[in-house]
């Protein structure tokens, strides 16, 4: 699991949110399954989690323009 959670932020370069997601839909299917999954608990996984997002820094929020009539047309 961790392996794989530093795969997406170091390789593929995900958000610390979307790997967040990605470990929760996990966790949701284990859930589903009535399997234990105890591996998102992890403290070592969350600190690898917030060691990507201090590495990426914090992304740029571009804000949403309103709707005008001018943007509509």
């Amino acid at each position: 699991m961790i392996e794989w959670v530093a795969w997406l932020g170091g390789t593929k370069q995900l958000q610390p949110s979307m790997i967040k997601a990605y470990v929760a839909h996990l966790h949701s299917a284990h859930v589903d399954a009535d399997l234990p999954f105890i591996a998102c608990e992890s403290p070592m996984l969350q600190r690898i989690i917030r060691g990507i997002k201090r590495y990426m820094g914090e992304r740029e929020h571009q804000p949403k323009m309103p709707i005008t009539s001018m943007v509509l047309k």
